[in-house]
């Protein structure tokens, strides 16, 4: 079995809370980085370089920051992502615009995210 890590992301405006977790749904990793690209970059540089040759699906919900984040990790030789319509997500428990802890995300999988990105 070809082991696929699965990354969940709760974005906000100045921060985003990740998590990592394996085929298995071992959590591998959880962390809290700034929304800022070379952040971004440097952490899944890292998970790629320790989990040599494991594709990475990254899902992650909808929001107010827009699809910059989802072009740029797609743009990353090895990843996928794919935005959830919040809508989507089961369980939602708390006031509207609560986001779904990134763990969740992480063991929902993100083949199981509806891509709501637009086409064309």
């Amino acid at each position: 079995m070809v082991r696929v890590i699965y990354s969940g992301l709760d974005v906000h405006k100045d921060t985003i809370n990740t998590a990592f977790v394996d085929s298995s749904g071992e959590v591998l990793f959880e962390n809290k980085i700034n929304h800022h690209w070379p952040s971004v970059k440097k952490i899944f540089t890292g998970i790629r370089s320790q989990y040599k040759g494991a594709p990475i699906q990254v899902c992650y919900e909808a929001g107010h920051t827009g699809y910059g984040l989802a072009r740029e990790l797609s743009e990353t030789d090895g990843i996928e992502c794919r935005i959830a319509a919040p809508a989507d997500r089961p369980n939602q428990d708390g006031p509207p615009g609560c986001h779904e802890p990134c763990e969740n995300a992480a063991h929902r999988h993100a083949d199981q995210c509806t891509d709501t990105r637009p086409r064309g």
